[in-house]
């Protein structure tokens, strides 16, 4: 029942949002800029993304390296088997594809697996918030941008503050957090309680490596490198089909702009590979700065397809060539839905 309720949601939001991001739109002029795209921006884009897999696995090396020291390699085709599967498989189950495969080639516990990947969001979520937060402070929104949207960057600078702020507290004073959290589950309705309760234990499980202010700014310090790489695919992508002529403002700030509002939006479930929510946070952080709907799809389209076509590509790669089979697929959906 949870398999099928999470497909469906996913369902129903990619065509929700495809609905949405072609409503209206001219497709002959959406094709006609994508056929003026630049080629040899599109091949940085797709190294750009696979800098980011590299940035990716070395903080997951730092987070297991305390459970086992496993090479960079090995746990480089883990990770991009996994960013596979979350662009082929519905409700993002190449999470529990990586812990299934980091089990089978680094022997480590699917469970811990688990709870290394629930960290590693976690501070995505920190790094992407820390990173817009500052950027914004120290880019100057462009005078031609809606006044609602500079009240909003003032507003968002001083949460995502104060959410850095309280995730670092979490991080260094995880069991003074974890016992409040306990007294917290006592109050709560039995059931939910019962729901809650693994899911916040495999979260504080996995902080074992968050043991000084040290190891917690390098995971940060690694986190803000991964999300500039990954930034930087949507940077080169208004680059290849010329948007920053129009643009007339900052670069930088339109990449992140755009990078945040499609990791928002991306956080919602789709049905594969963040399909229809992609083009949804592109068209929404591109028309802050005034972006025809036309163009914008094109660019999420673009921007979307190398980075899908280079993910699946080469950890598609590592899955054949890891002696994994399609019959483990089906390990790794049951084990998810335990």
């Amino acid at each position: 029942m949870k398999r099928y309720l999470g497909l469906a949601l996913g369902l129903i939001c990619s065509s929700t949002f495809l609905f949405l991001a072609v409503r209206g739109v001219d497709l002959r002029a959406t094709w006609h800029y994508m056929q003026a795209a630049n080629a040899g921006w599109m091949i940085v884009i797709a190294f750009s993304t696979l800098g980011s897999e590299v940035v990716r696995t070395r903080r997951w090396h730092r987070l297991l390296s305390p459970i086992k020291d496993s090479p960079l390699l090995s746990l480089f085709r883990v990770v991009m088997i996994g960013q596979a599967g979350n662009q082929i498989l519905p409700v993002r189950l190449g999470e529990p594809l990586r812990a299934f495969a980091l089990k089978r080639v680094e022997d480590v516990p699917f469970a811990t697996g688990l709870t290394t990947l629930v960290v590693e969001r976690t501070f995505d979520v920190i790094g992407i918030l820390l990173f817009l937060g500052l950027s914004l402070v120290v880019i100057p929104v462009p005078p031609h941008v809606d006044p609602s949207f500079k009240t909003a960057v003032e507003v968002l600078a001083g949460g995502v503050m104060i959410l850095v702020c309280c995730g670092i507290f979490v991080l260094l004073k995880r069991t003074l957090v974890a016992s409040w959290v306990e007294n917290l589950l006592k109050i709560l309705p039995k059931g939910l309680a019962c729901r809650v309760a693994p899911m916040l234990h495999s979260l504080f499980d996995g902080l074992i490596s968050m043991r000084s202010w040290r190891q917690v700014l390098a995971l940060l310090a690694e986190t803000i490198v991964l999300w500039i790489c990954f930034g930087g695919a949507f940077a080169f992508g208004l680059l290849s089909m010329d948007l920053t002529i129009s643009l007339d403002t900052n670069l930088i700030l339109v990449a992140i702009v755009v990078l945040v509002s499609v990791g928002l939006f991306t956080m919602l479930p789709a049905a594969v590979g963040s399909l229809g929510t992609f083009q949804a946070g592109c068209i929404f952080g591109l028309a802050i700065f005034g972006i025809p709907k036309e163009q914008a799809l094109g660019y999420s389209v673009l921007v979307h397809a190398i980075q899908f076509a280079t993910t699946t590509m080469v950890g598609g790669y590592f899955f054949v060539t890891g002696a994994f089979r399609i019959a483990d697929l089906r390990k790794v959906r049951e084990r998810s839905i335990e």
